[in-house]
């Protein structure tokens, strides 16, 4: 969805700024989460390609795997 929204933004004329915040609930495994930009383990482009070409019962296992730890600030 980021990525979409980045490229309405490039279409758009006069633009200033973009800003996504997302700090917080992209690295909720973090006791402390300051108000910076942290270095990713791979590239954008490289999770991308992973997202769109994971196979989906792989996914579903590795998310039940390693997600017990993490805060799920989307779930109702």
């Amino acid at each position: 969805m980021s990525l979409d929204i980045i490229r309405v933004f490039n279409g758009i004329l006069n633009r200033y700024v973009f800003l996504h915040v997302s700090t917080t609930y992209c690295n909720c495994n973090r006791v402390n989460v300051e108000e910076k930009v942290y270095e990713s383990p791979i590239s954008w482009q490289d999770a991308i390609t992973i997202a769109e070409n994971v196979d989906p019962k792989l996914s579903e296992i590795c998310t039940k795997n390693n997600s017990d730890f993490l805060i799920d600030e989307y779930q109702t």
